[in-house]
């Protein structure tokens, strides 16, 4: 049992490394896991970690994490289904909280294959999460949008409307569905008066073979806010045969 703790105390210490080298900051409040419930990440960190920091659900990760403490959940490289308030499959998160993480556990890229990634295959996803809260990070992190089960009623990816948050090697995957693809009122990301935030080396768009039909968006940005950044991104658009889409909706 000794040697379990003192294992577990030095793997905490590694992690805690690992989080405050790519946040850039110190210290780091409490790391958990993000994990599907199996594969090589999970057989390995499922002994080192103490056991209430391992979740299956994005949604009980979110409620387990403690605002203003810089908490950090890592996302190990697999296929998240993607949980929202209700714990439920296709229900949208809200994401209230301060200076909390999310960093995928893989290496950030432009070609949009993080295997650190969230789906909803089978559930139609009208926005996966509302950005509410502020000065929050998210690194090398993949959602995918789109699927034939929710067609045009997969509307939004992402919503935000708080402050400061940063975006680091993100793919912000979509559209994923031909239907949607179609649809006037398919948006990629929607800042909604959210002012200040920060978007490095992120993928809007993705690497898949739909084309995009509809005049509809990569990015919207309406409301008040402003001063929010973008360094060193990609907006992908296939659109080959069609000249009704655009790449930003400035609202």
């Amino acid at each position: 049992m000794i040697i379990r703790k003192a294992g577990m105390i030095d793997m905490q210490n590694m992690l805690a490394q690992f989080c405050m080298h790519q946040l850039e900051c110190a210290p780091v409040g409490e790391i958990r896991m993000l994990h599907p419930g199996s594969g090589n990440a999970y057989n390995y960190f499922r002994d080192k970690i103490n056991e209430a920091n391992m979740h299956t659900s994005i949604q009980k990760a979110y409620a387990a994490m403690v605002t203003q403490r810089n908490d950090v959940l890592l996302v190990t490289p697999d296929s998240q289904a993607w949980r929202g308030d209700l714990n439920a499959t296709g229900a949208a998160l809200t994401w209230a909280k301060q200076n909390t993480h999310i960093l995928g556990m893989g290496p950030g890229e432009l070609g949009g294959y993080q295997r650190a990634r969230f789906s909803h295959s089978g559930y139609t996803m009208a926005n996966f999460m509302t950005l509410s809260g502020a000065s929050n990070t998210f690194k090398n992190l993949r959602w995918m949008h789109g699927s034939a089960t929710g067609g045009a009623s997969d509307t939004t990816l992402m919503t935000i409307t708080g402050a400061g948050n940063k975006f680091e090697w993100v793919n912000f995957a979509g559209p994923m569905d031909a239907t949607q693809s179609a649809s006037a009122d398919y948006i990629g990301v929607y800042i909604n008066g959210g002012s200040s935030n920060y978007f490095r080396k992120c993928l809007f768009g993705t690497q898949n073979a739909i084309q995009r039909s509809g005049a509809n968006c990569m990015l919207k940005i309406a409301g008040s806010g402003g001063l929010n950044v973008f360094e060193d991104c990609i907006f992908r658009s296939n659109s080959l045969t069609s000249t009704t889409p655009y790449f930003i909706n400035w609202a």
